[in-house]
């Protein structure tokens, strides 16, 4: 589990853990006091205790890390950094316990993993929230961790 919450680079994250993490070419800014990672416009905002391990990447690129069992379509109440966004479903794989999405939003495709209850088809768009408690960021040129 050690490995799974901290992997020490992408090669690691991508490894460990079905579907594989996804990853996300981003830059990571600041606005209002408050870092964010930018993807093409859409603005996720990192956690305090992240932002400050982030500090030195402050303007450049990274590579976001999420994985799908950390994107939900319900708000999960126990974490205080959830970022809703607008996603259309381009697979829909039924599982039994679970259905597996990719979803696509802003030219970025990923892997979701969610409930069977999910009440949904094929292109419809629906709203995600990424767990931004749960995510990672990894160095883009050497693909060591960040955090």
């Amino acid at each position: 589990m050690e490995v799974y919450d901290h992997p020490a680079n992408q090669f690691v994250a991508g490894f460990i853990g079905s579907p594989p993490m996804n990853f996300l070419d981003a830059r990571l800014v600041q606005e209002n006091g408050e870092t964010l990672v930018d993807l093409k416009g859409l603005r996720l905002p990192l956690p305090p205790d992240k932002a400050k391990r982030a500090e030195a990447y402050l303007n450049k690129e990274v590579v976001f890390g999420i994985r799908p069992e950390d994107i939900s379509d319900i708000g999960q109440l126990d974490s205080k950094y959830l970022v809703p966004l607008r996603a259309s479903i381009e697979v829909l794989e039924p599982l039994g316990a679970e259905i597996i999405l990719e979803l696509s939003c802003r030219g970025y495709t990923f892997t979701a993993r969610m409930e069977p209850q999910l009440r949904a088809k094929m292109h419809d768009e629906i709203q995600v929230y990424f767990d931004m408690e749960r995510c990672h960021l990894f160095d883009p040129k050497t693909e060591q961790a960040i955090f």
